[in-house]
Parts: C-alpha cells; sequence; structure tokens
C-alpha cells in the first residue's frame, strides 16, 4: 500500500505544479469568465447588452469587457476607443450570436468563431462580440417570436455602438440566425432609414468596405428589396456572403413567426417580390449549404460540415 501510495505522489505532484504554472502564466479564472490567451497583436472584446432587459434605452452604456490574459475582463468604452488594435489590425470583425444563448455560452461561442479567423489569417485581428440577451424564455412560440421583434431593438445598439469603430477601417460582420437580423437591422439604420419606427438620434458617417456574412439567418427573405425593412442595408456593404439550407427544421417553420409567412433568408436564399434584380446583384453571393450541413440548424455543424463557410470567413477578413 504504501508504494502504491509512493508511486502517486509524484504524479500528483507534478500535476499541482503545473496547475501552478498555468495560473501564474495566465491568471486564475472562474468559470464564466474562462476564455484563453489571444495571439499577440490581437485583440478580442466583449460588448453586451444583456443588462438593458430589450428595451431601446437611448443613452444607456453597453457593457464592455476584453479578453486580458486567459479571462474576460470588465473595460471601458475608453479603453476601447484607444485600443491600438483598432489601427494595426487590417480588419475589425464583429461576431453577432444567435438565439438561446446564455452569457457563457455567447463567450463561448465568440472565442470560437474568433479560433475559426484567426486559423485563416497570420495578420493582426480585432474581435468584437455582441452579446444580447438571448436566453430561452419560457414557451418555444412565444419566445421566438418575441426575439424576432428583440432583434431589431439590438440592432439599434449595435448601430449606435458603431459610431466609436473608426469608419475609415475596414469592417467585417459575421452573425448566425437572429445574429444575422441584428447585424443587417444595424446597417439599415446606419444608412440612414428607421427600423421599426426607430433611428439613430444622430446621423451617423457610413462604414467604407464593410463585408458582410450571415449564416441561417433568420429574417424574411425579402428583407433587402424594396419595401423591405434593410432596404438601404446594401448600400453600406461592399459584399455579402449567405450561408442558406432548405433542410433546416427550425428555418422551415420560420413562416410561423407572423402572418404574413414569411420565408427565411437562412431557408431559401435572399429574394425580394418588388426586385427581381436583387437576386443577381454582384454584392450577393449565396450558398446552399443543404447537402453538406443536412438537417440542423446548429450553428458549429454549419461552420463544420458546410465548405463554403471558409469563404464567409475570408470575407469578413477582407479577402
Amino acid at each position: 500500500m504504501n508504494s502504491g501510495v509512493s508511486a502517486v505522489a509524484p504524479l500528483a505532484a507534478r500535476f499541482f505544479v503545473g496547475v501552478i504554472v498555468f495560473a501564474l502564466a495566465f491568471g486564475l479564472c472562474t468559470d464564466s469568465n474562462a476564455a484563453f490567451p489571444v495571439r499577440a497583436g490581437d485583440s478580442v472584446w466583449e460588448v453586451s447588452s444583456r443588462h438593458l432587459s430589450g428595451s431601446c434605452q437611448i443613452g444607456m452604456p453597453l457593457r464592455i469587457s476584453k479578453v486580458v490574459g486567459c479571462c474576460f475582463q470588465p473595460s471601458s468604452l475608453e479603453e476601447f476607443v484607444a485600443d491600438p488594435t483598432a489601427f494595426t489590425a487590417p480588419q475589425t470583425v464583429i461576431y453577432v450570436h444567435g438565439n438561446w444563448m446564455e452569457w457563457g455560452n455567447a463567450r463561448e461561442r465568440g472565442l470560437y468563431v474568433y479560433q475559426l479567423l484567426a486559423a485563416q489569417t497570420s495578420e493582426p485581428i480585432r474581435l468584437i462580440l455582441f452579446s444580447w440577451p438571448s436566453e430561452r424564455d419560457g414557451r418555444i412560440g412565444p419566445d421566438v417570436r418575441e426575439k424576432a421583434s428583440l432583434a431589431h431593438v439590438e440592432s439599434f445598439y449595435l448601430a449606435e455602438f458603431l459610431k466609436h469603430v473608426p469608419n475609415d477601417r475596414p469592417l467585417g460582420m459575421i452573425g448566425f440566425s437572429f445574429g444575422g437580423a441584428v447585424i443587417s437591422g444595424s446597417l439599415q439604420l446606419l444608412a440612414g432609414g428607421s427600423l421599426d419606427c426607430r433611428v439613430l438620434p444622430q446621423p451617423m458617417a457610413a462604414h467604407s468596405n464593410v463585408r458582410v456574412s450571415l449564416v441561417a439567418p433568420a429574417f424574411d427573405r425579402n428583407q433587402f428589396g424594396n419595401g423591405g425593412k434593410y432596404q438601404l442595408a446594401l448600400n453600406q456593404i461592399d459584399q455579402l456572403i449567405n450561408l442558406y439550407n432548405s433542410s433546416d427544421p427550425v428555418l422551415k417553420r420560420f413562416r410561423f413567426i407572423d402572418r404574413g409567412e414569411p420565408v427565411a433568408a437562412g431557408f431559401l436564399g435572399i429574394s425580394s417580390r418588388n426586385n427581381s434584380a436583387l437576386a443577381n446583384d454582384p454584392k450577393i453571393i449565396q450558398f446552399d449549404c443543404t447537402r453538406a450541413a443536412g438537417r440542423t440548424h446548429s450553428e458549429v455543424e454549419y461552420y463544420r460540415h458546410c465548405p463554403h463557410f471558409k469563404q464567409s470567413l475570408l470575407n469578413v477578413l477582407g479577402r
């Protein structure tokens, strides 16, 4: 028995030393804050509206955090504006998650997207995770309808935040499901349009060289056309890549969201009943992921199996 204990002791000691070395190198993090060190020259930020309870509160500050060492640490708008990565990184990328994402899950997903982007380039990256209150609340049907409406409140917050991102620098935006609606609505507002009777309180200069990638976007496929809620958004976009899947079991039921029986842009692609030229707009590139992705609305499954996802990543990186 004593010999067994003596054999285990060195292993336990080495494990304990390893934990101490890791802690000294990267800091001790709580589970909700755990991340990993980003590459030298990169920066990863979180901009959160989760504390604003889904109401459009003009002037209420968003909460900003930054990955420092291995943790998300509270930061400030002033530190974000002074971030040198804004000018050293060739591209700033904003990622917006979809529905039913708890706060910690959204952070994990944002860091996963950062890893995917970092694997595509050796150049510096600045990633901004826009985290919104998408936790599941109640029954599926009412919750989804509520989140469809909430997405446009979040568009307002995102558009307001974008005035702090240099508009003369390239900008990439990638959104999954309702995250695609948040992004599209923010670009509508930035173009000087209105969204559900909301407009930006002050005019903002348009961003140059905006590239957008949408993955299974959960909004009506006609919204970019004449009379659509996002009809001005394309004025802000240099190139848009849309990944859709006609076997997506969730987006197949998107028509139940309202009486107009909309068809999701992530189910059959972006189109317009009022503008036949939209389908041939050179800014819009669309790929059907049905054969590769199959019956799924899992964001990670789209990333792993759709062969065109790499092109979506390269798009938001400005390539």
